[in-house]
């Protein structure tokens, strides 16, 4: 991927707009997974993770160049590989240059036809929306939040 990384925006990104977003961690010395603390999505007794690594250093941050690499276990695995390529494909074509997203903080209980465009994140005491540019659409279909998580996506 060209230009500057930000991993934490990938982060955010993949949490507010991927259904079952997680985060992998395992202890100091583990052989497990190939990074400590990853970004992850599980569904199904299965699991992908996500893992980057550095492939070009460059003085400016848009001559660098990441690898991403998502890892994939159980039988659906391969399903969520491709759901977490696409959502990193999406951050790297529509929202990387733009950074972080607008934020809004809502009451619990607030209607949907009462918050702004944005992917919603419910909390016990809020509803969160986050203005990703670039995503005008509704998500639904696999792609779609989970109601586990309860993430959803307001147009």
């Amino acid at each position: 991927m060209a230009g500057p990384f930000n991993f934490e925006t990938l982060q955010v990104f993949a949490a507010s707009t991927l259904a079952g977003f997680c985060r992998l961690t395992v202890p100091d010395g583990s052989e497990l997974v190939a990074q400590r603390d990853a970004a992850a999505v599980v569904a199904d007794g299965s699991l992908a993770y996500l893992t980057h690594i550095k492939v070009r250093d460059a003085p400016e941050p848009a001559g660098s160049r990441t690898e991403f690499y998502i890892h994939a276990y159980g039988p659906a695995g391969p399903e969520l590989a491709r759901r977490f390529a696409l959502c990193v494909r999406t951050w790297d074509r529509d929202v990387r240059a733009s950074g972080y997203p607008s934020m809004s903080v809502h009451p619990a209980g607030t209607p949907d036809d009462h918050l702004p465009p944005g992917d919603v994140l419910e909390k016990p005491a809020s509803r969160l929306v986050l203005g990703w540019p670039g995503r005008g659409a509704r998500v639904t279909g696999p792609d779609a939040p989970s109601e586990t998580v309860a993430v959803g996506r307001r147009t």
